[in-house]
């Protein structure tokens, strides 16, 4: 084969080449769209999200004289084992059934007795009944709005159309948490999400009125071609897919995997007294 054949040769190839990478480019530019269409909906109602809110304080003070378990627990943990009882302690691991959840549900603070106003759009009564008990990341928690199958819905804007609430904390009640401060955890959230009130929640101090106000924003990702989201991933504990949950989904089960059971506060199987190993 002569020069001239293979230089012929090779030019050809490179426009193959350059005319392959044009095309390719080309029908990946058109599967994309450039334009942008915006479209203003008024809708007539939408959904009010759900409400989570916790207590600062874990266990009420006047729950230690009805339970000896953490009578025994407050003297070992002051530093002075003087008049901690070492009878109990050896009855205390012999114990399989302390439920270490239900006690904390029972002496945590009852939202019935924290409740002194609620109102729903300014004209409906409420009540702790409206409410159902959540274990968050926070501890022991209270949902308004998590019926998934009925939300409540709003159709105006303004704090008029939402919820209000006067709480008493019973700080007086106070004894011991892992969270400093007084006051209640808040945290917004949809309905079918697993609220994860102490990684996203704000503070609200006791003695101050608090007005939140929320924007409602829906993204939704285009099919492909478009790289995929994964809002399609299931979850264990929560209806919908973020980032923050998938992680915490994770620690949940690897405490359960290494333990066999997990925290009180975490979903999943209970823990008791004798349950757990240490890694």
């Amino acid at each position: 084969m002569s020069c001239r054949s293979l230089w012929l040769l090779a030019l050809l190839m490179i426009y193959f080449g350059l005319g392959f990478g044009l095309i390719q480019s080309l029908r990946k530019f058109f599967l994309f769209p450039v334009s942008t269409l915006m479209i203003i909906n008024h809708a007539e109602e939408i959904v009010f999200p759900a409400v989570t809110i916790c207590n600062h304080n874990i266990m009420r003070s006047d729950y230690y004289p009805n339970n000896p378990n953490f009578t025994q627990v407050r003297a070992l943990s002051s530093g002075d084992d003087t008049d901690f009882d070492w009878a109990w302690y050896d009855r205390f691991l012999a114990d399989d059934g302390w439920n270490l959840t239900e006690t904390v549900i029972l002496g945590g603070h009852h939202l019935e007795d924290m409740i002194l106003e609620c109102k729903w759009q300014s004209y409906e009564n409420c009540s702790a009944a409206n409410f159902t008990t959540t274990l968050t990341d926070f501890g022991v928690c209270y949902t308004f709005n998590g019926n998934i199958d009925k939300p409540r819905t709003v159709s105006s804007p303004g704090s008029s159309y939402g919820l209000r609430l006067r709480i008493d904390i019973q700080q007086e009640l106070y004894s011991f948490s892992e969270f400093s401060g007084a006051g209640l955890k808040v945290l917004v959230h949809p309905s079918n999400e697993l609220p994860l009130v102490k990684m996203q929640g704000f503070s609200v101090p006791p003695g101050f009125q608090t007005e939140i106000s929320m924007k409602y924003i829906e993204i939704t990702n285009l099919p492909h071609p478009y790289k995929p989201y994964c809002n399609d991933i299931p979850l264990k504990y929560s209806g919908v897919y973020t980032a923050d949950l998938c992680r915490y989904e994770c620690e949940v089960d690897r405490i359960i995997k290494e333990c066999g059971c997990k925290e009180y506060r975490h979903p999943g199987l209970y823990c008791y007294s004798v349950s757990f190993k240490l890694f």
